[in-house]
Protein backbone atom coordinates (compact mmCIF):
# COMPACT_ATOMS: atom_id res chain seq x y z
CA UNK A 1 0.00 0.00 0.00
CA UNK A 2 2.76 2.64 0.88
CA UNK A 3 4.39 1.77 -2.47
CA UNK A 4 1.48 2.06 -4.22
CA UNK A 5 0.95 5.42 -2.63
CA UNK A 6 4.72 6.47 -3.51
CA UNK A 7 4.13 5.88 -7.07
CA UNK A 8 0.46 7.63 -7.25
CA UNK A 9 1.93 10.76 -5.39
CA UNK A 10 5.18 11.17 -7.33
CA UNK A 11 3.11 10.37 -10.83
CA UNK A 12 1.10 13.53 -10.46
CA UNK A 13 3.93 15.55 -10.45
CA UNK A 14 5.41 16.41 -13.87
CA UNK A 15 8.79 14.51 -14.97
CA UNK A 16 10.69 11.37 -16.75
CA UNK A 17 11.35 8.99 -14.16
CA UNK A 18 8.42 6.10 -14.78
CA UNK A 19 7.57 3.73 -12.30
CA UNK A 20 10.29 1.01 -13.07
CA UNK A 21 12.93 3.70 -11.77
CA UNK A 22 10.69 4.67 -8.85
CA UNK A 23 10.75 1.09 -7.93
CA UNK A 24 13.93 0.54 -8.27
CA UNK A 25 14.81 3.97 -6.20
CA UNK A 26 12.85 2.50 -3.56
CA UNK A 27 14.76 -0.53 -3.46
CA UNK A 28 18.13 1.33 -4.05
CA UNK A 29 17.23 3.81 -1.10
CA UNK A 30 16.54 0.83 1.20
CA UNK A 31 19.93 0.15 0.94
CA UNK A 32 21.79 3.43 1.22
CA UNK A 33 24.06 4.56 3.61
CA UNK A 34 23.73 7.43 6.33
CA UNK A 35 24.24 10.56 3.99
CA UNK A 36 22.69 13.27 1.70
CA UNK A 37 20.46 12.50 -0.85
CA UNK A 38 21.61 14.63 -4.02
CA UNK A 39 20.01 15.25 -7.59
CA UNK A 40 21.61 16.89 -10.57
CA UNK A 41 18.93 17.66 -12.71
CA UNK A 42 15.25 17.94 -10.90
CA UNK A 43 12.73 19.64 -13.40
CA UNK A 44 9.63 19.66 -11.50
CA UNK A 45 10.42 17.81 -8.99
CA UNK A 46 8.84 13.89 -9.75
CA UNK A 47 11.83 12.37 -8.62
CA UNK A 48 12.80 14.87 -5.92
CA UNK A 49 9.35 14.27 -4.11
CA UNK A 50 9.97 10.70 -4.35
CA UNK A 51 13.73 10.78 -2.82
CA UNK A 52 11.96 13.05 0.20
CA UNK A 53 8.99 10.79 0.79
CA UNK A 54 12.12 7.67 0.96
CA UNK A 55 14.63 9.57 2.75
CA UNK A 56 12.11 10.38 5.58
CA UNK A 57 10.97 6.51 5.77
CA UNK A 58 14.70 4.90 5.77
CA UNK A 59 16.17 7.82 7.71
CA UNK A 60 18.80 8.60 5.13
CA UNK A 61 19.58 12.23 5.35
CA UNK A 62 18.15 15.24 3.55
CA UNK A 63 17.69 15.69 -0.23
CA UNK A 64 19.69 18.57 -2.26
CA UNK A 65 18.12 19.37 -5.38
CA UNK A 66 20.82 20.74 -7.68
CA UNK A 67 19.48 22.87 -11.38
CA UNK A 68 19.39 25.93 -13.11
CA UNK A 69 15.55 25.80 -13.94
CA UNK A 70 15.94 27.09 -17.47
CA UNK A 71 12.37 27.13 -19.30
CA UNK A 72 12.50 24.41 -22.10
CA UNK A 73 10.59 27.40 -23.76
CA UNK A 74 12.52 30.28 -25.90
CA UNK A 75 9.36 32.83 -24.47
CA UNK A 76 8.91 30.91 -21.48
CA UNK A 77 9.64 32.30 -18.12
CA UNK A 78 12.86 30.33 -15.95
CA UNK A 79 11.44 31.61 -12.57
CA UNK A 80 8.23 29.67 -12.62
CA UNK A 81 10.10 27.16 -13.88
CA UNK A 82 11.56 27.27 -9.99
CA UNK A 83 8.16 28.29 -8.92
CA UNK A 84 6.61 25.10 -10.04
CA UNK A 85 9.35 22.99 -8.38
CA UNK A 86 8.79 24.84 -5.40
CA UNK A 87 4.61 24.18 -5.26
CA UNK A 88 5.48 20.71 -5.92
CA UNK A 89 7.54 20.32 -3.15
CA UNK A 90 6.62 22.43 -0.17
CA UNK A 91 4.28 19.99 1.03
CA UNK A 92 7.10 17.62 1.42
CA UNK A 93 10.56 19.64 2.30
CA UNK A 94 9.78 19.66 6.05
CA UNK A 95 13.39 21.08 6.46
CA UNK A 96 14.60 17.75 5.13
CA UNK A 97 14.96 19.32 1.46
CA UNK A 98 16.01 22.41 -0.35
CA UNK A 99 18.00 23.39 -3.70
CA UNK A 100 20.67 25.28 -5.64
CA UNK A 101 19.54 26.80 -8.57
CA UNK A 102 23.29 26.96 -10.02
CA UNK A 103 25.67 24.63 -12.71
CA UNK A 104 26.32 21.16 -11.57
CA UNK A 105 30.22 22.24 -11.24
CA UNK A 106 29.72 25.52 -9.82
CA UNK A 107 27.13 22.93 -6.58
CA UNK A 108 30.07 20.85 -6.19
CA UNK A 109 32.16 23.52 -5.18
CA UNK A 110 30.42 24.33 -2.82
CA UNK A 111 28.85 20.96 -1.46
CA UNK A 112 30.87 20.06 1.45
CA UNK A 113 30.83 19.08 5.30
CA UNK A 114 28.59 21.89 7.18
CA UNK A 115 26.40 22.81 4.13
CA UNK A 116 23.35 24.80 4.99
CA UNK A 117 21.35 26.00 2.39
CA UNK A 118 18.33 28.34 2.88
CA UNK A 119 15.15 29.16 0.28
CA UNK A 120 12.54 31.47 1.02
CA UNK A 121 10.46 28.60 -0.20
CA UNK A 122 11.53 25.80 2.12
CA UNK A 123 13.58 27.74 4.48
CA UNK A 124 17.00 26.26 6.12
CA UNK A 125 18.31 22.80 5.50
CA UNK A 126 21.57 21.44 6.48
CA UNK A 127 24.41 18.87 4.87
CA UNK A 128 26.66 16.44 5.97
CA UNK A 129 28.65 16.74 2.68
CA UNK A 130 28.93 13.21 2.11
CA UNK A 131 26.60 11.23 -0.74
CA UNK A 132 24.61 8.08 0.34
CA UNK A 133 22.66 8.21 -3.10
CA UNK A 134 23.13 10.77 -6.32
CA UNK A 135 20.81 10.55 -8.45
CA UNK A 136 22.03 12.28 -11.99
CA UNK A 137 19.29 13.57 -14.39
CA UNK A 138 21.70 16.09 -16.41
CA UNK A 139 24.71 16.31 -19.26
CA UNK A 140 27.49 13.84 -17.97
CA UNK A 141 30.49 16.53 -18.38
CA UNK A 142 28.51 18.46 -15.51
CA UNK A 143 28.28 15.37 -12.88
CA UNK A 144 31.95 14.73 -12.83
CA UNK A 145 32.88 15.98 -9.88
CA UNK A 146 29.75 14.84 -7.95
CA UNK A 147 31.45 11.32 -8.32
CA UNK A 148 34.19 11.37 -5.45
CA UNK A 149 31.65 12.92 -2.64
CA UNK A 150 29.79 9.23 -2.92
CA UNK A 151 30.31 7.14 0.60
CA UNK A 152 31.01 3.40 0.29
CA UNK A 153 27.92 1.51 0.23
CA UNK A 154 26.39 4.33 -1.17
CA UNK A 155 24.28 4.20 -4.75
CA UNK A 156 24.78 6.50 -8.19
CA UNK A 157 21.98 6.97 -10.83
CA UNK A 158 22.65 8.14 -14.07
CA UNK A 159 19.33 8.22 -16.55
CA UNK A 160 20.20 6.90 -19.48
CA UNK A 161 17.44 7.37 -21.53
CA UNK A 162 16.39 10.52 -23.26
CA UNK A 163 18.45 13.09 -25.65
CA UNK A 164 21.61 12.62 -23.22
CA UNK A 165 21.06 8.75 -22.86
CA UNK A 166 24.14 7.78 -25.35
CA UNK A 167 26.34 10.20 -24.00
CA UNK A 168 25.58 9.30 -20.14
CA UNK A 169 25.59 5.31 -20.85
CA UNK A 170 29.58 5.92 -22.28
CA UNK A 171 30.06 7.90 -19.09
CA UNK A 172 28.86 5.42 -17.03
CA UNK A 173 31.37 2.72 -19.18
CA UNK A 174 33.83 4.79 -18.92
CA UNK A 175 33.70 5.37 -14.56
CA UNK A 176 32.99 1.74 -14.54
CA UNK A 177 36.38 0.87 -16.56
CA UNK A 178 38.08 3.96 -14.05
CA UNK A 179 36.90 2.72 -10.94
CA UNK A 180 35.43 -1.07 -11.41
CA UNK A 181 36.90 -2.03 -8.10
CA UNK A 182 34.96 0.26 -6.23
CA UNK A 183 31.75 -0.93 -7.58
CA UNK A 184 29.94 -3.95 -5.93
CA UNK A 185 26.86 -3.91 -7.85
CA UNK A 186 24.90 -2.77 -10.68
CA UNK A 187 21.87 -3.33 -12.76
CA UNK A 188 19.43 -1.13 -14.93
CA UNK A 189 15.48 -0.28 -14.42
CA UNK A 190 13.62 2.25 -15.98
CA UNK A 191 16.13 3.87 -18.40
CA UNK A 192 18.71 4.16 -15.80
CA UNK A 193 21.92 2.49 -14.67
CA UNK A 194 22.23 1.84 -10.86
CA UNK A 195 25.61 1.19 -9.02
CA UNK A 196 26.66 0.63 -5.72
CA UNK A 197 29.42 1.71 -4.13
CA UNK A 198 31.38 -1.25 -2.27
CA UNK A 199 31.00 -0.89 1.48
Amino acid sequence: MERAGLLRLAGAIPGDCGEAKMAALMEAMRHAPPGDVVEIGSGSGRSAALLACLAGRYNVGSVLCVDRWRSESPVGDADEALQIFEINLAPLAQGRLNYLRAPSSQAAGLYGPGLEVHSEAFGETRYQGRIALLNIEGDPVEWKSWISKVEPGGWIVVACDGVLGLAARRAVESLLAREEERVGARFEAGGAMFLQLRR
